[in-house]
């Protein structure tokens, strides 16, 4: 479990695609023999970070996505926390999710999305650490 360190230790994981998230319980579907329209395997849904939508565009064609102005990457290989109450003072009912971005988990259970660049600056990854000398110094 990464465990980071800044005034308070917390937990966040790093996500990068659909099922990272330990708590996603995301399953592998496999196709029916008789379906037509399913021809390979995929990944559910995650519970905790699902795929990031646009009304009107099919996920899997993904030129039509428009280029995300965080990370320059086109938006369906973005994730979506759906969390009207923390989020809701910006005007969004959730958190948009980069690839690489970390996940908080706040003590109420609420999610929160921070960037590498926010966690790099903000927090040292404890577990990584050789002694408790290095997380005094930080």
């Amino acid at each position: 479990m990464p465990r980071f360190k800044s005034k308070e230790i917390i937990t966040a994981y790093r996500w990068f695609q659909n099922g990272d998230h330990p708590d996603d319980g995301s399953i592998m579907i496999e196709p029916k023999k008789d379906n037509v329209d399913q021809f390979k395997s995929f990944l559910s849904e995650g519970k905790v970070v699902r795929r990031y939508r646009i009304p009107g565009i099919e996920f899997h064609i993904c030129e039509q996505y428009p280029v995300c102005e965080q990370c320059n990457k086109r938006m369906n290989v973005h994730g979506w926390i759906e969390d009207e109450i923390c989020n809701k003072s910006m005007g969004k009912s959730g958190w948009v999710v980069c690839p690489g971005d970390y996940i908080i988990t706040m003590d109420n259970g609420k999610y929160v999305v921070r960037s590498k660049d926010y966690m790099d600056k903000h927090y040292i990854d404890i577990d990584t650490l050789r002694d408790l000398k290095e997380i005094e110094n930080f």
